[in-house]
């Protein structure tokens, strides 16, 4: 079992082959867009330097090829937990709205569930010639020294979850917190009461726990029906709300 990356409308599901085909916008003197298939090349060697391979990848387009956005299933000779493996999550646009930005994370193969730890990496180099060979540096840093902290901090969130139960009444009233404060949209509120509350009816072992893990598994079960770009933001935003 490995991760999916979904897109809807506004969203192109892309293999790396087809990244070689999206045009670059032309350099100036003040902006180096990164060509999208050269910035996976980098990810690729920094995390192969880091001992990870990558096993699953799926990328995503928008805005009209200028945006794009990633998952990495890795292994790197152990697995976090049973039933589950690391990952990566990352974005990144080629019009100044937004900088290369990177959570570690995990997968839920019951599922094939996509949590992120909430704890995202900027790499905020400006976009000017010489920026490949910045952002190849920061990289192998962060792949190095710091991916294995951000998956060590999402393993004490999911086994501190695990320990706490919910009463119903508490599981609604983070419901109406996501809701309230724009965590998930509200045409999912349904989606996550249903696998929630009738997670035995329905087979969804992962969300049958009275827990906070259990709940959290009917939020990202949820979230596939999202694009990427909310999707991503969302999956961010309920790890804070789940503290």
């Amino acid at each position: 079992m490995t991760s999916t990356l979904i897109v809807h409308s506004g969203a192109s599901l892309v293999s790396r082959q087809e990244l070689r085909g999206i045009a670059t916008p032309p350099s100036t003197p003040t902006h180096a867009p990164v060509a999208h298939a050269d910035l996976v090349k980098l990810i690729e060697r920094g995390l192969t330097d880091a001992n990870y391979t990558i096993v699953r990848e799926q990328y995503a387009v928008m805005s009209r090829g200028l945006t794009l956005f990633g998952l990495l299933d890795l292994q790197n000779g152990k697995a976090p937990r049973e039933g589950a493996g690391y990952a990566v999550g990352f974005r990144h646009a080629n019009n100044k709205h937004m900088a290369l930005t990177m959570v570690g994370g995990y997968r839920i193969f019951i599922c094939d569930n996509m949590a992120l730890s909430g704890d995202r990496k900027v790499f905020s180099h400006p976009h000017r010639p010489g920026v490949i060979n910045r952002l190849a540096e920061s990289l192998h840093r962060f792949f190095s020294e710091s991916l294995a902290e951000q998956f060590d901090v999402i393993e004490a969130r999911f086994r501190k979850w695990e320990r706490e139960e919910l009463f119903d009444d508490d599981a609604r009233v983070l419901i109406y917190r996501a809701l309230e404060t724009g965590v998930i949209p509200g045409r999912l509120r349904a989606d996550v009461h249903t696998a929630y509350f009738d997670a035995d009816a329905l087979h969804y072992a992962d969300c049958a726990p009275r827990t906070k893990l259990g709940l959290h598994n009917a939020f990202t079960r949820s979230l596939k029906a999202l694009n990427p770009a909310p999707a991503y933001e969302s999956q961010i935003s309920l790890t804070r709300l789940f503290g």
